[in-house]
């Protein structure tokens, strides 16, 4: 069986992939090649970076800061939404048949809602087709963190002959509860490489300088949890600081003899100091302080809190820039209709969810379907079945601003491993809703464990989520209480 070529042959630009030579003809952006005035260096932009643009900060940025958080969920939402299997012209009815019976049974909403999440935070992901003879049975997604667990796309004269992925494999010892506690917490390990047949693996890259949305957005992620960490200073020092006065003019503070010498009265009147100190340090903890005559508290400061929300919200302005969401759905309510629906529309977020749509549609239909289709002899109906997105549409009472309002206000903590827990604070007017049938549907939600499974024949597999059932449900809960409707 010969594979088509769009297929087999498929080229992604490499992991971090290094630009060597810059052409500097007809096209490019003008740069000024002069050595600056009196000799001045020129900085770079590098300079300016504060974290590192890497996979690993971007899914810190995603647990750590709710409006990445909450962007990136509702980006995935709204672009996963139910999809139809499309024929044109030219397709056999049987082939359209297969194909819709392919889809339901790969559960391609869930596959599309974990290759979104890995596409905007990580930029890219590497799925992997478990073939059996003329199908493609399931999918499962390769682990890849450029750190511990690392591939590269194998390229000669421009054509893409495979894949190798290298990870750490763990020992487990088959006596494993007669060993100490610590030796199974840390066993014994070695680097062990797989490799990939270019049919085998599915590797969509959302931008092709491997710079994902969300890492575009860590220098202002790092800017606003700084600010918000100070919060608690800011707040315990307008209370002012509590200068006391110790002795008067007539009555010097003097806790020592005469007799000491000049070092021990210091050291004295420096103890004696810090006792007084302590005692005022914890005033706020105590209904009464007694203190000797001679000693006068007096508050140094104005007792006024400096207004930080200003700078938190241009930076998670910044943030929303970075990840093409909509200042209208993180704005008051009182907003109108019509600037929810031009944000939301054909020129705003609209236009970014049809770009992840398509960006979906693509791989879905070229390497799953298409290759499927090859697969089981269908050869002539190949680029005529497609799946195709529903769009969403905004209601009159209901618009994203409420959405993204809700959002800003009531986000529960930085604790954010939970996705669950993290979706119950997205909508508080339906949280009855969620406590009423989500908690009681809980024990139907898969509950996997995180750890990597590394002990297999072929390749580091990730661990299973909730993240595709977590989306369905609000997306179907949205449908139902009128927030979208499809």
């Amino acid at each position: 069986m010969k594979l088509p070529d769009i297929i087999k042959n498929t080229l992604n630009p490499p992991i971090k992939q290094i630009v060597n030579e810059i052409s500097r003809g007809v096209g490019a952006i003008g740069v000024s090649l002069g050595k600056g005035a009196k000799n001045n260096k020129f900085e770079s932009l590098i300079d300016q970076m504060f974290i590192e643009p890497s996979i690993a900060e971007a899914r810190r940025a995603l647990q750590i800061d709710p409006t990445v958080s909450s962007s990136v969920l509702s980006m995935v939402i709204l672009a996963n939404s139910p999809y139809k299997v499309v024929p044109s012209q030219g397709a056999a009815d049987e082939a359209v048949d297969f194909i819709e019976q392919k889809c339901k049974s790969w559960n391609i909403r869930a596959l599309n809602s974990r290759m979104l999440l890995r596409s905007i935070v990580d930029n890219t992901c590497f799925i992997r087709k478990n073939i059996d003879t003329v199908e493609i049975k399931n999918f499962d997604f390769l682990t890849y963190d450029e750190t511990n667990y690392n591939f590269l796309p194998v390229i000669a004269n421009g054509e893409l002959l495979g894949y190798k992925q290298k990870g750490m494999v763990y020992e487990i010892p088959k006596d494993w509860k007669n060993k100490k506690f610590d030796e199974i917490a840390n066993p014994k390990g070695e680097v062990q490489e797989f490799n990939f047949e270019p049919h085998e693996v599915i590797n969509p890259v959302l931008f092709e300088d491997n710079f994902s949305l969300v890492m575009k957005a860590l220098d202002d992620v790092r800017n606003l949890k700084k600010i918000k960490n100070m919060g608690p200073n800011i707040v315990k020092f307008s209370q002012g600081t509590l200068g006391v006065e110790v002795g008067t003019e007539e009555n010097p503070f003097a806790p020592y003899d005469e007799n000491d010498s000049y070092s021990t009265q210091k050291s004295k009147v420096k103890k004696e100091l810090e006792g007084i100190a302590d005692a005022f340090d914890k005033k706020e903890s105590k209904n009464v302080i007694a203190y000797s005559y001679g000693t006068t508290p007096n508050v140094i400061g104005d007792g006024k809190v400096v207004d930080w929300t200003p700078i938190a919200n241009f930076y998670k302005q910044e943030i929303r820039e970075s990840l093409l969401t909509p200042d209208s759905r993180f704005t008051s309510a009182k907003g109108s209709r019509f600037t929810a629906e031009a944000q939301m529309g054909t020129s705003g977020q609209g236009a970014v969810i049809s770009f992840l749509q398509d960006f979906s549609v693509y791989n879905i239909n070229t390497f799953a379907i298409d290759h499927q289709l090859a697969m089981a002899n269908y050869e002539d109906s190949i680029g005529k079945i497609s799946i195709e997105f529903e769009s969403f549409e905004v209601e009159d009472d209901k618009t994203a601003a409420e959405i993204g309002q809700i959002i800003e206000q009531l986000y529960p903590s930085a604790n954010n491993d939970n996705t669950l827990m993290r979706m119950q604070a997205f909508f508080p007017k339906y949280y009855k809703i969620y406590q009423d049938s989500v908690v009681s549907e809980e024990s139907n939600l898969d509950k996997t464990p995180k750890q990597i499974n590394n002990q297999l024949i072929n390749g580091f597999v990730d661990h299973e989520d909730n993240t595709p059932q977590i989306v369905d449900y609000w997306y179907n809960k949205l449908v139902k209480e009128g927030i979208i409707k499809s």
